[in-house]
């Protein structure tokens, strides 16, 4: 499951990963954050990941088409979860994109949306 949130009147959007991710899911959030990305130019965006239990195989295809053909189009993303494998991942996939990338522990989250600007 993906909650989708935009802080109005900014860039920035929040998304709260819990359970699994289904391609339904995943193609639910791609137009949202486009348009956000249309709208700015560029995106600031907070990824809560508390209890995550996976994802269809079906969207790893479009992931990776919607993760190169946005590169450059995230100024910073801040991770938030307490799962080492998570920020582990996060960082590897930090190499890819222009953006800046925190990480943050779930007791922080007020942290993560302060550096994000939204405070």
């Amino acid at each position: 499951m993906i909650t989708y949130n935009e802080i109005p009147g900014t860039n920035i959007a929040e998304i709260m990963v819990g359970g699994k991710v289904t391609k339904e899911n995943f193609d639910a959030l791609v137009p949202k954050l486009e348009k956000l990305i249309q709208e700015h130019g560029s995106v600031r965006l907070l990824e809560e990941i508390r209890d995550f239990g996976g994802f269809d195989l079906s969207i790893l295809w479009d992931d990776m088409k919607f993760a190169f053909g946005h590169m450059k189009d995230f100024e910073r993303v801040a991770v938030v979860t307490d799962k080492r494998w998570i920020k582990n991942w996060a960082k590897l996939s930090a190499v890819f994109i222009k953006a800046e990338v925190e990480l943050f522990e779930l007791n922080r989250i007020e942290d993560a949306r302060a550096w994000l600007g939204t405070k």
